[in-house]
């Protein structure tokens, strides 16, 4: 593990950045020593008084200094954890013929979810050739909506055989809400056919309708929704991202299983509708547009403005 970690930090400048912790142990651990001697002072002075509020002062004090140094060892243990996983995860990779990485510049991909959030980095991520170009990892980041601090989003990335309009399939009716969001323009939702409405939502950029039904058939919907359930779809040029509820993990084989059975249904036959794609976009790819960022903004002001109104009106202050 010693010469693991030695080796991998050297290419994970981002993972070795958000999981420094020394600076913040020699602080916390000096700041818990402190108050471990205030408060055994505080202690020792309420035995000798034989004053309970002081004794509970100073027991108090030192139960948080404990608290500190508990901290610290849970954070550290943490870290540890996640490397042995991250190793696990490499020799997974290795064994079944995979190629692997340990961390990647999330910038290189081209999907709406390696934007969310702050501090993001796809860790541990495994690709291969064969049936086609497949990938999965981990995207990891900061939404600020979870208690640990950190999220954890595993996906799919699929390689098809013809650029596509940026299309997203949004996932209905998901057990556990997702950690980003993506306020894409209500005018880009267009419905799909028959019962998949109640599955997924489907957003296209505007005059590209015909597009997404001509790629999103009824029997490529089903395929969806018998491998995929829960899951948000993404193209976006000649790439296709699957986004899973939650964190895969890694260190069984039977992810990369799944990984490959969705390349053989899913992604083959979104690769065969590309392939037959006619209105070739070039390089130029028609992108999903953001909900208007002033309405957004002005939205709450709205509700505010109007709740105020019903309640003067009821009141009687509106005469």
């Amino acid at each position: 593990m010693r010469d693991f970690r030695r080796h991998a930090k050297r290419e994970a400048s981002l993972i070795r950045r958000a999981e420094r912790i020394w600076p913040m142990a020699l602080g916390w651990g000096v700041l818990s020593l402190l108050l471990g001697a205030v408060g055994g002072l505080v202690v020792f002075i309420a035995f000798d008084t034989g004053d309970p509020g002081v004794f509970w002062a100073g027991a108090a004090i030192v139960a948080f200094a404990l608290f500190l140094l508990g901290s610290i060892c849970v954070v550290a243990l943490a870290n540890a954890r996640g490397w042995r996983i991250r190793r696990e995860a490499a020799e997974l990779a290795l064994a079944h013929g995979w190629h692997f990485e340990l961390e990647v510049d999330p910038r290189y991909f081209r999907g709406s979810l390696f934007a969310a959030g702050r501090d993001g980095r796809v860790e541990t991520a495994m690709h291969t050739h064969d049936p086609r170009m497949i990938e999965l990892g981990n995207y990891t980041f900061s939404s600020g909506q979870s208690l640990k601090g950190i999220d954890q989003v595993g996906y799919v990335r699929v390689v098809l055989d013809n650029e596509l309009p940026h299309m997203y399939l949004q996932a209905q009716n998901r057990a556990k809400p997702r950690p980003y969001t993506f306020a894409f323009d209500r005018v880009q939702r267009i419905d799909l056919e028959g019962d998949f409405i109640k599955y997924w939502r489907l957003f296209v950029p505007e005059g590209h309708g015909p597009d997404a039904y001509y790629v999103f058939t009824p029997d490529l919907m089903q395929a969806f929704v018998d491998v995929i359930p829960g899951c948000d779809v993404e193209i976006v040029g000649t790439e296709m991202y699957i986004y899973a509820p939650g964190r895969f993990n890694l260190t069984h084989a039977d992810i990369l299983d799944a990984a490959e059975i969705i390349a053989t249904t899913v992604g083959a036959r979104t690769a065969q509708r590309s392939a037959r794609f006619t209105d070739l976009v070039g390089e130029d790819v028609p992108r999903l547009s953001p909900a208007t960022a002033w309405a957004l903004r002005l939205a709450p002001a709205f509700v505010v403005s109007a709740v105020l109104i019903v309640l003067a009106g009821q009141s009687g202050l509106l005469g």
